[in-house]
């Protein structure tokens, strides 16, 4: 029962320990407080309580909570004392005592920015995800700018790690044209947090090929010349097709050198 629902007659039972905490049962409910906190409370059994009188027992309550639940949390992973204070808040919506669990924690070194940021870090850099997708994460896990500010995003790293991921992304865009090529791959390394520079650079290494470039050219032209044939005729149907073919990412020249190859006259009737 949350020390909102009780009533102002609170006839306490009795008192046992059981482990390492003190059980406080008062029928309707019990609570459970530490054994290094039952000096604070000067609560006898076989007496009533009112809700006011209880409050400092559901306080040692909800931190014996709180507590053990920080415990069985940082023994699994280490979190930043942002991460940590939006999970408690969610299960137990007590500000002021997460706040004193968590700084009692900070204190303590459990919890700690500082090696929290450097464990994300080098799991993300080995997972190639480049600088600006770094920093974010951490800043939108409370991570102060100082402890971002002492990591080191080489541009030789950063090229690296982009490097190696373009290598993992690249055959999945064949099919497409050239530009259609590159503008996916951008696209994926800006997402992935890489900076202008680094994936210009990488981009570099893409190279078009002609002959995968003229046949998926005419494999368009097959597309839109069907798709605009019902509707036009001479000039216009090569115009509409030319201009769908540029906007798809074809240089001109090549358009035009492959359709008067194909016999598409560029006439003005």
């Amino acid at each position: 029962m949350r020390y909102e629902e009780i009533g102002n007659d609170n006839y306490l039972k009795n008192v046992k320990q059981k482990g390492n905490c003190f059980i406080y049962n008062f029928g309707e409910f019990t609570v459970r407080i530490p054994l290094s906190s039952y000096s604070e409370v000067k609560l006898s059994p076989e007496n009533t309580y009112s809700k006011e009188e209880l409050r400092e027992l559901f306080d040692l309550g909800t931190l014996y909570k709180i507590e053990t639940y920080v415990k069985k949390l940082t023994s699994k992973k280490v979190y930043s004392s942002y991460d940590l204070k939006i999970k408690l808040m969610k299960k137990y919506n007590n500000s002021r005592l997460v706040n004193k669990v968590v700084e009692e924690y900070k204190e303590m070194n459990v919890v700690n920015d500082e090696i929290f940021a450097k464990e994300c870090y080098e799991i993300l850099d080995e997972k190639l995800y480049g600088k600006y997708f770094i920093v974010d994460y951490l800043k939108k896990r409370g991570i102060c700018d100082d402890f971002i500010k002492n990591m080191n995003f080489s541009e030789e790293r950063e090229i690296e790690k982009c490097t190696v991921y373009f290598e993992s992304i690249k055959n999945k865009f064949v099919s497409k044209n050239f530009t259609k090529q590159k503008k996916s791959l951008f696209n994926l390394m800006i997402k992935r947090g890489f900076e202008l520079n680094v994936i210009d650079s990488v981009l570099n290494n893409l190279k078009i090929n002609p002959e995968h470039e003229i046949t998926s050219l005419k494999k368009d032209y097959q597309k839109y010349s069907y798709k605009y044939s019902a509707k036009f005729v001479g000039y216009k149907l090569r115009n509409k097709i030319v201009n769908a073919l540029v906007t798809k990412g074809y240089p001109y020249q090549m358009i035009s050198t492959v359709l008067n190859e194909m016999g598409e006259e560029n006439t003005n009737d």
